[in-house]
């Protein structure tokens, strides 16, 4: 009975195990890459939102970019649009993926609500802290995080290296 026992919680361990790793690193992006796996957020978003668009225009080419950066952009693409579908009231989102020089960028624009920044920091740790984990996943890869936000909507900016350990953009 004990070994029964035993053999489920392991069971069970193992299962969370892996559901953490697929946190830190969706499978999709080792799949897909960071273009298609933007694409499928936006499409996803668009539907449980009833968005009337969410375009993606992918400026970035065919070379895959760091996995790291991948990872990083990725997950902010997948809050600003949770925040967008949430919070925004928004109509219409267009993200950008590009590459400028040594950076690769991310920008989610959309044409909602607008939201004051320094209230939703102060709110972060009773409401979730979005907006500070975007910026502390760009920042932990030498990149910035821009937000540019009032009533005419939101635009999260993010920039990183595009290699690692290269100095980012000005």
């Amino acid at each position: 009975e004990l070994l029964d026992q035993l053999r489920e919680d392991l069971s069970d361990a193992v299962t969370s195990l892996r559901r953490t790793i697929g946190a830190l690193r969706p499978l999709v992006l080792d799949q897909c890459g960071l273009v298609t796996a933007v694409h499928d957020l936006a499409h996803a978003t668009r539907s449980r939102a009833a968005l009337a668009d969410c375009s993606v225009s992918d400026r970035l080419g065919d070379e895959r970019l760091d996995p790291d950066a991948e990872t990083a952009l990725f997950r902010v693409a997948q809050q600003a649009l949770a925040n967008i579908e949430q919070h925004a009231a928004a109509r219409h989102v267009r993200i950008v993926l590009e590459r400028s020089g040594p950076a690769v960028s991310l920008r989610v624009q959309d044409d909602g609500r607008g939201f004051d920044p320094a209230e939703v920091e102060v709110l972060a740790g009773h409401q979730g802290f979005g907006l500070t984990s975007m910026r502390e996943r760009v920042q932990a890869l030498g990149g910035q995080l821009a937000i540019d936000t009032g009533r005419g909507g939101t635009c999260i900016h993010a920039w990183v290296p595009a290699t690692p350990g290269l100095a980012r953009p000005r």
